[in-house]
């Protein structure tokens, strides 16, 4: 459940036009980051966001009692938490953290975090959120390739099956040179389509 809560986040943020990254570990830390954002072409506003994903009240609080939270201000300008609509409130929040919620119509801020000059945002931390940023690409390039293959797969294979219909319809006296130039024909008009 966190995971698919961390997700639509990142769908969200990313739709706000966010650079995005789930999950992220940083040298030498044993936690992980759920979602940092940070906006392209606008880093001079200084604006490094970390979103800490709850499912409860409870998980909330074993993180806030922990003070894990506090030492991603080390390295984002801002942190927010994020959660279902009715989890949490913006009087539960920390001072410095931010709010926002996951409701019918969206993501929707609840509690501004408030910004600061993060003291441990070293080069080493602006590297792995580079890396981490390179290999999410790549990745999601080499999904939308094999999709894509996939596609192009199925489309082969239909327009075979089509050329094979219209083969046998025509009865097979001599005309093959016409089924087979028509399923061509049906196969890139299919391609042109997507």
């Amino acid at each position: 459940f966190p995971t698919r809560r961390s997700s639509d986040l990142a769908h969200y943020l990313r739709e706000s036009n966010w650079i995005v990254v789930k999950e992220m570990y940083f040298p030498g830390w044993d936690s992980r980051i759920d979602v940092m954002a940070i906006k392209p072409h606008a880093y001079v506003t200084q604006d490094l966001r970390i979103y800490e994903v709850k499912t409860s009240r409870s998980d909330f609080h074993r993180d806030d009692g922990a003070n894990k939270w506090r030492k991603y201000l080390d390295v984002a300008h801002r942190v927010f938490f994020a959660c279902p609509a009715g989890v949490l409130t913006k009087d539960d929040m920390p001072h410095e953290a931010g709010l926002i919620v996951r409701g019918p119509k969206g993501w929707q801020v609840v509690k501004a975090a408030i910004g600061h000059a993060p003291p441990g945002f070293t080069p080493e931390i602006a590297l792995a959120i580079l890396f981490k940023v390179h290999n999410d690409d790549i990745e999601i390039r080499r999904l939308k390739e094999r999709i894509a293959t996939e596609e192009n797969v199925d489309l082969e294979d239909k327009a075979k099956r089509i050329g094979r219909e219209i083969r046998e319809r025509l009865g097979g006296h001599g005309q093959h040179e016409i089924a087979d130039r028509r399923s061509e024909e049906h196969t890139s008009e299919l391609q042109s389509q997507r």
